[in-house]
This record gives structure tokens, C-alpha cells and sequence, in this order.
């Protein structure tokens, strides 16, 4: 997965392996909370790991992984050169006038 680059200096994404360390990282850390003072935090972290391993959750991973994937495997569909397209109609109505006989009178 990505991870957060450049120690925080860069894309602050991540992917599913990454909540997955972190749970795993945050599990070990409340096994080693021992003091009667640790309750509260515990419960917190207890909080956390849930969260990070609810369906709703791992959806939210999913659409977040396909967005971004979607991002920088898509190419735009064409580019849009406002100058060289005002230029191109410029001439084209140039080389269309001169090219063009005066209107005839009639009658």
C-alpha cells in the first residue's frame, strides 16, 4: 500500500494493510496496558480497533482504494488547448472569406 509518505510529508493516504498494521500495532499496545489508571485508555483503543474493523469501515477502504485508483490509472479523455483552438478558428474563417467569391447583385 501507499502509507503516509515521506514521514507525513507527502500523500497522506492509506490502504487497507495500513489499518491493518495500525490495528495490530494498537491491539499490542493495550495488551501491555496494565495499571488500573490504563482502563479508560483501553476501552478507548477497544473503540478504535472496532471501528477500524466494521464493515462500514472497510467499505469506506474499498471506495477510497478504487477512487484513488481511478485517478492516476485514468487518462483524460482529450485536453483543450483554448489558444490554439481560438487561432484554429481564426484562420479557418480567414481561409474561408478569402476564398469566397462577393456576393452577386441581384435583380
Amino acid at each position: 500500500s501507499s502509507g503516509i509518505n515521506a514521514e507525513y510529508g507527502g500523500d497522506m493516504s492509506f490502504g487497507k494493510e495500513d489499518v491493518e498494521r495500525m490495528v495490530d500495532l494498537l491491539q499490542n499496545y493495550k495488551e501491555n496496558l496494565t495499571y488500573s489508571s490504563d482502563i479508560k485508555l483501553q476501552g478507548s483503543i477497544k473503540r478504535v480497533i472496532d471501528m477500524c474493523k466494521s464493515d462500514l469501515f472497510g467499505a469506506l477502504l474499498d471506495i477510497h482504494e478504487y477512487q484513488k485508483d481511478l485517478l492516476i490509472h485514468s487518462q483524460p479523455p482529450f485536453t483543450l488547448n483554448v489558444t490554439d483552438s481560438l487561432a484554429n478558428n481564426r484562420n479557418n474563417y480567414l481561409n474561408y472569406t478569402s476564398n469566397t467569391a462577393p456576393p452577386q447583385a441581384c435583380c
